[in-house]
């Protein structure tokens, strides 16, 4: 399990047929996949941090100038939603891990962001900066300024997911 910017990503889905089931997901070795890509001025262009701890997404002073920015990709196997299921509520829980080390201290600054819905395919160890896949901003869920260096967010992804299991082929993931 991977952490987001020291935030722990998990997916909570009701679907409702005849009786109501609720899903707890979270993207790990066997199903879904998750991705921090890297772009850093004067230093490199295309890092990929598949196989790392943490999840981040940040965009800070770099050391050498410029900036170093990171994003990060989510995908969570959604193939246990019946079919024809209807999507009553889905949840995206990012969980802070708060400080990481003396230039993550958790959340910080201006860090609004946007939480976006992926449109085409990639993979957990071969997506880089420069190879990111595209996204729509249809649906997507803004997540305000942090009040603190440890707040979580519950995010509200059930159109995005709807989207995701409505058209076959569709879920490529957050972003």
């Amino acid at each position: 399990m991977k952490l987001f910017f020291g935030l722990i990503a998990g997916i909570f889905i009701s679907c409702s047929l005849i009786a109501q089931t609720t899903l707890s997901l979270q993207p790990d070795s066997k199903s879904g996949c998750d991705a921090s890509l890297g772009f850093h001025t004067n230093f490199n262009s295309g890092s990929n941090y598949g196989s790392d701890v943490y999840i981040k997404a940040f965009c800070m002073p770099g050391a050498s100038g410029g900036h170093n920015t990171n994003r990060a990709l989510i995908k969570f196997d959604l193939t246990q939603i019946p079919n024809g299921a209807k999507i009553v509520s889905a949840k995206l829980t990012l969980y802070a891990a708060g400080f990481v080390n003396d230039k993550l201290p958790g959340h910080y600054g201006k860090n609004e962001a946007t939480l976006n819905r992926v449109t085409s395919p990639w993979t957990e160890s071969g997506v880089k900066w420069n190879t990111m896949p595209t996204f729509t901003k249809v649906n997507a869920v803004t997540l305000p300024k942090s009040s603190n260096s440890k707040q979580d967010y519950t995010c509200d992804v059930t159109a995005m997911v709807k989207d995701m299991i409505n058209v076959p082929g569709a879920n490529y993931g957050f972003y």
